[in-house]
Order: C-alpha cells, then sequence, then structure tokens
C-alpha cells in the first residue's frame, strides 16, 4: 500500500511542522480536534501502541523517548480498514532517515517520526526489539499544513523509451525503460523503475506516444497502463495510470497523450516498483510506442 501525497511542492532548507492552529512544533500539543495516545513501554517488553484514528487528519507525528542503552527496534503501520496493516513510511525528524522501521538510542528527550496519513484510517506503533529502559510513546494526528525538505535533498529524474515495436497485438506487455538520474544514465531497459533507496520518486509529468506502423498504413489502438506495488511491479499489479491512444490507416501516423496529473503529482516511494505497459490492438504490421515519465527524487516527506 503506497502512501500517497498530495499538497504543495516547496523546496527549502530545513524543516518544520506547521500545525493548524498556526503554530511551530517539536514535541504533542494542543492540537485542535485530535487527541494524543501515550503510553509508557516497560523494559525488556514489546508491545503494539495503537490502533489510532487518524481517518480525519492528514499527519501523524509519533514522539518516542528513551535512556536504555539497548535501543529499541520498532515498526510503524498503516491500515485502510483496521484490520489489514501494512509499513508506514515515517521521516526521523533528528536524521531524515526515511523507513518503516527504525531505532533510537540514549536520547532521554522525545525524537520525532512523521508521516503523511491522506487516505489511512488507523496507525500503530509496534517495538520489535526491547529496550533496556523504559520506552515513551505518544502518537499525535494532527492537519499538519507541511514539511519542508531541503534543497540539497533533491535531484531530477526521468524514465523512458522509444520506438518500442508494440508486438504481440492484444497481450499486456511491460516496456523496457531508461532512467537518467541527474546526470547519470547508465541504468537502461529496466522492466520496473524504483526510487533510490531511502528516496521518493515523484512524478511531476507523463507523456505517452503511439506512431502508426511506419511501411503499411495500418490502423492502430493502445492501451497505456503504469501499475506499481512493493518488490516488483508487473502486469497485475495494482494501477497508477491508463491511457488510451490510437492512429488511422496511415503511414507514420502519430498520436500523444500528455496524461493529467493531481496538482502534487504521484509519489512512489522507497521500496515500491512501477512498471509501464502497452496492450496493442491492430489486425498485422504493429505500431511503436513511446513514453516519458518526468519527476524528481527527494529524501524526506512532503505531507
Amino acid at each position: 500500500m503506497a502512501q500517497k501525497v498530495f499538497g504543495s511542492r516547496p523546496r527549502f532548507n530545513g524543516y518544520q511542522v506547521l500545525l493548524d492552529d498556526g503554530t511551530v512544533t517539536g514535541t504533542p500539543s494542543g492540537i485542535t480536534g485530535f487527541t494524543a495516545t501515550s503510553q509508557n513501554i516497560s523494559t525488556g517488553q514489546t508491545p503494539t501502541v495503537g490502533p489510532v484514528n487518524v481517518s480525519t487528519a492528514n499527519s501523524v507525528a509519533f514522539y518516542v523517548t528513551t535512556a536504555g542503552a539497548t535501543a529499541p527496534v520498532f515498526a510503524f503501520e498503516q491500515s485502510v480498514d483496521g484490520t489489514t496493516w501494512a509499513p508506514l513510511l515515517v521521516e526521523c525528524a533528528d536524521n531524515g532517515i526515511v523507513a518503516s522501521t527504525q531505532t533510537i538510542f540514549n536520547t532521554g528527550a522525545p525524537v520525532q517520526y512523521r508521516a503523511s496519513v491522506v487516505g489511512v484510517a488507523s496507525v500503530r506503533f509496534r517495538v520489535t526489539s526491547a529496550s533496556s529502559a523504559v520506552t515513551s510513546v505518544v502518537i499525535q494526528p494532527s492537519n499538519t499544513t507541511t514539511i519542508l525538505q531541503t534543497a540539497e535533498s533533491t535531484v531530477s529524474a526521468v524514465y523512458f523509451q522509444r520506438g518500442v515495436t508494440a508486438s504481440p497485438a492484444s497481450t499486456e506487455t511491460i516496456i523496457p525503460i531508461n532512467r537518467t538520474l541527474g546526470t547519470d544514465n547508465s541504468q537502461t531497459s529496466l522492466s520496473n523503475g524504483t526510487p533510490s533507496s531511502g528516496r521518493t520518486f515523484k512524478i511531476t509529468a507523463i507523456q505517452l506516444g503511439l506512431q502508426g506502423n511506419t511501411t503499411t498504413a495500418t490502423t492502430a489502438g493502445c492501451t497505456f497502463r503504469i501499475r506499481y506495488q512493493p518488490a516488483s511491479a508487473g502486469t497485475s499489479s495494482p494501477l497508477l495510470v491508463e491511457t488510451r491512444l490510437g492512429v488511422p490507416a496511415t503511414i507514420g501516423a502519430y498520436s500523444v497523450a500528455n496524461v493529467a496529473l493531481p496538482d502534487a503529482g504521484f509519489d512512489i516511494q522507497s521500496g515500491y516498483y512501477f512498471c509501464v505497459t502497452y496492450t496493442a490492438v491492430y489486425t498485422s504490421n504493429p505500431p511503436s510506442v513511446d513514453v516519458a515519465i518526468f519527476g524528481y527524487e527527494y529524501q524526506g516527506l512532503m505531507l
């Protein structure tokens, strides 16, 4: 389950959490309309804190404090129905690490982990490896306006391919794509695209093209799909985008689609994979397909 993030796309140095009451905070206190859930976890214990209802919130912050020499390891989880649970990617405010499993050392003060929960019903905090001291946990939903990311943390990314013969007909087929990340264009013929470790790929534009056969005039149509999921994406993976194009019976006729996206684009989190597929329809003389997906990778979460 991917965390889809819809919001502004600022780029500034540093970060801050701006709450719905207009205050900037690094600790949980007085957030209008939301109640904090807190629990002290005894030495050597591995309980679950929650679930916490976040259905009316757009973000959540976890505040974790421990003073033990042995650091606890803990997991953050999300659910859309309160029954099935999946990892929740959170960002540690202290070091910018983005992961669904984190650890904390002898701090004696709260460390904040924050995440977007747009479209999420419940979250929970689960200790997987116990601490040698009492650990305090506070879970605070809110209507966070934005978390700012560092300008240095972004790098442009383009996934593309052109002139792929759309054969066989009527069969959904993955398009092998190339990736340019900044000035690095060494990754080619990828069946899946995926962000760099610990980063998120924000898709800002998608362009798809269909060209009729260049030697014989043939009517052709094509359905393009972008699919994504953890581990590896294939032709049965959940659908992110679907667009259809067609060309008349004219040699080399070309049709292009610039896919409309939400204002903030789509976010593909670290650990998720996406693929681009085509399903072409023609009687003979196959067309060819082009794809270009534009965006950038960033480290951190934008809420």
